[in-house]
């Protein structure tokens, strides 16, 4: 939000001979993993369901035929030191994939704002 008020704020006086840059960090999604439901009422639960259905379908107590984000988060998140129950690991899940859809969400704002303010 901070961006797009700076972004309000620098259009309303632009200075063509005068450039600027926008520094925004954003943090991408990685463990500790948090979303909401903000963001999980936008998620294609039918592609996270096949996906996740895939993910426990690979998973046979070895990494080799895991995808490399999986493997991460599988070592990130210790899953090879707990007891692994899929109620645990859908949820890791679906806080993955809400953490994606709102950097998208907040990614695709900005840009948005920097093209109604040539």
């Amino acid at each position: 939000e901070n961006c797009i008020n700076w972004i309000d704020k620098f259009s309303a006086n632009p200075d063509p001979k005068q450039p600027f840059l926008l520094y925004c960090s954003m943090i991408n999604p990685h463990p500790p993993y948090w979303s909401n439901a903000t963001w999980f009422k936008s998620l294609n639960y039918t592609a996270l369901n096949a996906s996740f259905a895939q993910l426990i379908n690979n998973f046979n107590g070895s990494f080799h035929r895991m995808h490399e984000a999986d493997k991460f988060n599988s070592i990130s998140e210790n899953i090879g030191d707990r007891d692994i129950n899929t109620t645990w690991a859908y949820n890791l899940y679906q806080s993955y994939f809400g953490s994606c859809v709102e950097l998208d969400y907040w990614m695709g704002t900005i840009i948005n704002k920097l093209k109604q303010h040539p």
